[in-house]
């Protein structure tokens, strides 16, 4: 316990100096009437039961804007970048459930009862069970936290990072080691740069503008909550919180180019409103008859 609440404190005192250090370079542009800068860090901790600690994770976002006006052809040129990293503490912390420790020599269901993983399987160089490289240790019987094996077929599988252990890793997928699981958007992918775009816009002599976003960003028209209408071209990274967070922080931002023609009002639309009738106080309303018209016929009669 001592181990573990010391590297609580370590982890909680750096992630407060990285936070602190990188705002301070940026005090003096949070003035500037052409830069805007935000950030926040958050802390997401869970904890189960039998488990124990099972998400400790600290995120730091940065978001940054630069109005540069107008440059040569384009103008209102404006830079976008929002950088956001997390570190969860979890695989240190509960090492023994998530990390480096995670696992161990599982038994499973045979006809003589119950037999340690691969010990079925006669110790053969020719079609046989290799426990070099298959041990007994670092793994779990699946499901068992949620069933028993309850003689029905069961199985055992690794469960510990993929630099610890390297069953079950597929290359590109379901390949992440100890510091790709603490250290999530520190990837190949670089996915700590949650958006990196520039707008501008280009005016015409005819009063039509062509609106330019080129980057990293996603791509929304409008808004709803817990489905997708009309923001369906990112991808949703459900990995995180599944459905409990916002969209704007699951999505996953791609490199896009984006453009919007507009043409401003034409002779068919230009600017209709509906507007119901309003009458100031006090005037009398009434109902006009309608007048009365004669038939054709009856006007050639009497002509």
């Amino acid at each position: 316990m001592q181990t573990t609440i010391k590297g609580l404190r370590f982890w909680c005192c750096t992630l407060a100096g990285s936070a602190t250090l990188a705002l301070l370079p940026m005090t003096h542009t949070v003035a500037a009437e052409d830069t805007r800068v935000n950030g926040y860090v958050e802390n997401a901790t869970y904890g189960r039961e039998g488990v124990g600690l099972s998400k400790f994770r600290n995120t730091l976002q940065m978001e940054m804007e630069k109005n540069a006006g107008n440059i040569g052809l384009f103008n209102n040129v404006r830079f976008n970048a929002v950088l956001r990293g997390s570190y969860d503490g979890v695989y240190d912390l509960n090492d023994d459930e998530y990390g480096r420790n995670a696992g161990g020599p599982v038994q499973l269901q045979g006809l003589q009862g119950y037999v340690p993983h691969g010990g079925g399987i006669a110790p053969t160089p020719f079609f046989g069970f290799d426990t070099t490289r298959n041990p007994n240790d670092g793994m779990v019987v699946l499901g068992e936290h949620l069933h028993d094996q309850d003689n029905g077929v069961a199985f055992g599988v690794p469960v510990r990072p993929c630099d610890k252990d390297e069953r079950g890793c597929i290359d590109g997928y379901l390949d992440k080691d100890s510091n790709e699981l603490r250290f999530q958007e520190f990837n190949d992918r670089a996915d700590f740069i949650r958006e990196l775009y520039a707008d501008f816009d280009i005016n015409f002599d005819n009063g039509n503008i062509l609106s330019t976003r080129l980057g990293k960003q996603q791509v929304i028209w409008g808004r709803t909550d817990l489905f997708r209408v009309l923001d369906v071209i990112n991808p949703v990274d459900y990995s995180r919180n599944n459905i409990y967070d916002e969209l704007e922080d699951i999505r996953i931002p791609m490199w896009i180019l984006r453009t919007d023609y507009r043409m401003g009002p034409t002779e068919v639309f230009d600017g209709p409103r509906f507007r119901r009738p309003e009458f100031p106080a006090g005037v009398e309303l009434r109902q006009v008859p309608a007048p009365r018209h004669r038939s054709v016929r009856s006007a050639q009669r009497h002509s």
